[in-house]
């Protein structure tokens, strides 16, 4: 991720638009809790599955699954809970 994130960043400069540096806001937030980045990005596709048949099937909320896995911006590694889509709305 962070290796993308570079290529974006320099692609931007080169095209003269703004890049907005996101997943280094995020990397700061999940340091200054403490939290830091731990997933296991193996079973990210499992947890994608996982998570749409509890949010579809049994309706619990993206949050939820954030806070029962321990998560802080995502629920399944790749998708934005409440508080990770506070860094790109902002």
């Amino acid at each position: 991720a962070d290796q993308y994130s570079a290529f974006v960043k320099q692609l931007a400069e080169e095209q003269g638009v703004t890049y907005l540096p996101v997943r280094e806001q995020m990397l700061a937030y999940l340091a200054q809790t403490g939290r830091g980045t731990y997933h296991d990005y193996e079973k990210t596709p499992s947890l994608v599955t996982n998570s749409v048949l509890r949010h579809y099937w049994l309706g619990q909320s993206w949050d939820a699954m954030t806070q029962r896995r321990g998560h802080v911006l995502t629920h399944d590694n790749l998708h934005l809970n409440t508080v990770g889509a506070t860094f790109v709305a902002d």
